[in-house]
C-alpha cells in the first residue's frame, strides 16, 4: 500500500509537469499537500522502522517540492 501511495504521488507530480499551464507555484504546492499526507500516514505505520521510512518519503516528495518551485 505505502508503495503504491508514493508512486501514485510520484506519477501525479509527473503529469503536473508534463502541463504547460500549471504554475510551478501550485505545482509546489500540491506536492508539499502529498508529502504532508504521506507524513500523517507514517503516524500509523505499525513500527518505528516503517515511520521512519515513510517520514524519509514525505521529506524526498517536500524536497522536490522546492525544487519545483525554484525552476520557475
Amino acid at each position: 500500500m505505502m508503495r503504491t501511495l508514493i508512486f501514485a504521488a510520484a506519477a501525479a507530480t509527473l503529469a503536473l509537469g508534463a502541463c504547460a499551464e500549471a504554475p510551478n507555484e501550485e505545482q509546489s504546492d500540491m506536492m508539499e499537500d502529498r508529502a504532508d499526507a504521506v507524513d500523517d500516514m507514517a503516524e500509523d505505520m505499525p513500527t518505528e522502522a516503517q515511520e521512519d521510512a515513510m517520514e524519509d518519503k514525505a521529506d524526498a516528495i517536500d524536497d522536490a517540492a522546492d525544487e519545483v518551485d525554484t525552476v520557475g
